[in-house]
């Protein structure tokens, strides 16, 4: 499910021939689309962990994989390397 929201969220930002090569985001919004959002699906990213959800020895950031975005709301579906899934909005650090 998260694989194919990805891939609706990044056809949406992309011109099409079929609309003379504007994007539907641009026909929506009547603004041009910025590409420094999009992210790689399946790409190792490490996101942080709340100061008040750990002790001082505790890593400040987790390993986690990006399966997406969140709809409506600027958040990224991670999950982490002990499969539980998180939203997260805040500091986020991607490897290539």
């Amino acid at each position: 499910m998260h694989g194919v929201t990805h891939v609706v969220y990044s056809i949406n930002k992309l011109p099409l021939v079929v609309l003379k090569l504007f994007s539907p985001y641009e026909l929506l919004y009547k603004i041009l689309p910025t590409y420094l959002d999009l992210k790689v699906f399946g790409s190792l990213c490490f996101a942080s962990s709340l100061k008040n959800n750990r002790t001082k020895l505790e890593p400040r950031f987790r390993k986690c994989v990006f399966l997406g975005y969140k709809s409506g709301i600027k958040e990224y579906v991670l999950v982490s390397t002990d499969k539980r899934l998180s939203n997260s909005r805040i500091h986020i650090f991607f490897c290539q």
